[in-house]
């Protein structure tokens, strides 16, 4: 009794330090989110404003052909400065805040390239997923819609995100030319597709690329979450559970 006493007692410890640590993680995660959104999300915007305003005030092609290129490099990297907000913050580490930056970021992207948007990314149960399967999953996304972008030659897209058997699923599917024809030969040598593969790789998924039913090219990525649905997140309890049950054995 004395001996599993004491390996219990130590077993909560442990855990109870894993979890400060990991607190202390996401503490130091949003602290980071913040400054980057406050600090340089700000500087970014205003030298955007103050392009745009000393392009409409200063004659002269050339003045204004500069003032275009500082104001929409600074809009571009405002955009890219969110994405990483985005994955920095602890707040999203849930499937329901992935699914809806997916299904976001999937319109905008193919709106503004006047490209047919087919959503399906219906809120998945709610369940905790880790920075890095985030971020991965979204630049996979992202790197597969620039790809149909330029070189498909496509007029519809379809992104569809599902949560089955504890696995992320990501498919990409347009009715472009397909993986051989036109431009293809992106597929067998391209950075665009080594970085997806790598990307699906480094958090344990696996990347497929085949020729969509009916024409065009499906690029599906499945990922697995390692926990179950419905959780509070790695480790055993909620916090505030840890916390009382080590607070017995100290």
């Amino acid at each position: 009794a004395g001996l599993a006493w004491d390996a219990s007692r130590r077993r909560y410890r442990r855990e109870l330090a894993a979890l400060r640590e990991r607190q202390a993680r996401d503490a130091e995660r949003a602290r980071i989110s913040r400054d980057v959104h406050d600090e340089v999300g700000a500087s970014l915007s205003e030298i955007a404003v103050l392009s745009e305003v000393a392009r409409r005030q200063l004659g002269g092609e050339a003045n204004e052909e500069r003032l275009r290129r500082i104001a929409e490099t600074s809009r571009a990297m405002i955009d890219s400065l969110g994405q990483i907000v985005w994955a920095v913050n602890p707040r999203n580490d849930r499937l329901p805040a992935l699914a809806g930056y997916l299904r976001e970021h999937a319109a905008r992207f193919l709106e503004a390239h006047g490209l047919e948007a087919r959503l399906d990314v219906a809120p998945p149960p709610d369940g905790p997923v880790s920075a890095e399967v985030r971020r991965a999953v979204f630049l996979v996304l992202k790197e597969a819609l620039h790809n149909v972008a330029k070189h498909a030659g496509a007029r519809t897209v379809a992104v569809s995100f599902r949560v089955e058997a504890r696995r992320a699923v990501l498919v990409v599917r347009d009715d472009g030319r397909g993986i051989a024809g036109g431009d293809g030969a992106r597929w067998a040598g391209g950075d665009g597709l080594g970085n997806m593969a790598r990307r699906a790789e480094e958090v344990g998924g696996r990347l497929t690329l085949a020729d969509a039913p009916g024409g065009g090219t499906e690029v599906r990525l499945g990922v697995p979450l390692g926990v179950p649905l419905g959780t509070a997140g790695p480790g055993a309890g909620s916090p505030d559970d840890v916390t009382r049950r080590a607070s017995t054995w100290a």
